[in-house]
């Protein structure tokens, strides 16, 4: 959009030059064909000599003005040139500076992801760590447990044991006892009954 706005100002500049040189060169071939008096010389009585000289001076004009063209055309496109490099070397620098703070911000990115993944990896790794000594805590105290649980209940059977032995042969005694006395008894009444 701005070469084309470029084109139509240099466009507009070599027509309004163009224009007012053209006039201004009217003007002085009007001038050129009054005498010094003022009066204008007939066109009848213009000689060869003098259409000549008015068709040269008129070659000389557009010579002339082909040349202004051609140098005020090669001006506007030598400054057409210009702006345009000069707007391709701000557009290169801007660019440069937009891509260095693009890459600028990707590496700092990329560092703030590093430094929360491994911020990330060292609190798992301490939370992990917590979690095994207390699972490790939480077995020696089961363990410790289960092995006074297991001493009680062994405890408890022995000394069930021993005083379920020592009623067996406090009854077995008590039995023999009985059963002794019971025979003697007997053998007495037997005794007794055969006198």
């Amino acid at each position: 959009m701005k070469n084309k706005e470029i084109a139509s100002v240099a466009l507009m500049v070599l027509v309004s030059t163009l224009v007012t040189q053209s006039s201004q060169f009217v003007y002085a071939d009007d001038s050129s064909t009054s005498n010094s008096a003022g009066t204008t010389i007939p066109s009848n009585t213009t000689s060869s000599a003098s259409v000549s000289t008015s068709s040269n001076k008129i070659d000389d004009h557009k010579s002339t003005i082909a040349q202004k063209i051609a140098e005020h055309r090669a001006d506007v496109l030598k400054k057409i040139a210009e702006y345009r490099a000069a707007v391709a070397k701000r557009i290169a620098d801007h660019r440069a500076t937009v891509d260095t703070k693009i890459a600028d911000h990707r590496a700092t990115v990329d560092t703030k992801i590093a430094d929360h993944r491994a911020t990330g990896d060292t609190k798992i790794a301490e939370h992990r760590a917590t979690v095994d000594t207390k699972i490790a805590d939480h077995r020696a105290t089961v363990d410790t447990k289960i092995a006074d649980h297991r001493a009680t209940g062994d405890t408890k059977i022995a000394d069930h044991r021993a005083t379920v032995d020592t009623k067996i042969a406090d009854h077995r005694a008590t039995g023999d006892t009985k059963i002794a006395e019971h025979q003697t008894a007997i053998d007495g009444k037997i005794k007794s009954k055969t006198k």
